[in-house]
């Protein structure tokens, strides 16, 4: 696997997290020396930031096995190392409805995360196909 945080850091770019995949995936890696090889949570402050409906799908899928209070902690720790809140504001709410206009197969939630990655010029980290049929730049550990 290779790690995304030194493409960041080459890039010099941001990513918008779909929360349901990669913060799953870096919090519930089958090893840790996986989850290191990721992403390394030393500092990611201006790196990798969580659009707010990603927060509720990841509580929505890692709070069923864990319960809510506990992906609740698993956030705010990731939070606490530098992973930024993105809110849904006006601006973010037209473009994501203009997105819909055009692409009315592609589910709500990924209409909203591509608004902000838009806004905010940043990769999404995934590898949802439907990012690419929204032309987002997408980016995804191999």
């Amino acid at each position: 696997m290779r790690g995304l945080s030194s493409y960041w850091r080459r890039k010099g770019r941001r990513g918008v997290d779909t929360g349901h995949e990669f913060l799953i995936a870096h919090a519930f890696p089958p090893s840790d020396e996986e989850r290191r090889s990721v992403f390394p949570l030393k500092d990611i402050k201006g790196e990798v930031a969580d659009p707010s409906i990603a927060i509720v799908e990841f509580i929505k899928v890692a709070g069923t096995g864990l319960g809510a209070e506990q992906a609740g902690m698993k956030l705010k720790l990731w939070i606490a190392r530098g992973a930024g809140v993105l809110s849904v504001d006006e601006e973010t709410a037209f473009l994501a409805g203009k997105l819909a206009l055009r692409h009315r197969d592609v589910p709500m939630a990924d209409m909203i995360i591509g608004a902000l990655a838009k806004q905010h010029k940043a990769a999404v980290i995934t590898d949802d196909p439907h990012f690419k049929t929204l032309n987002i730049k997408t980016v995804w550990y191999k």
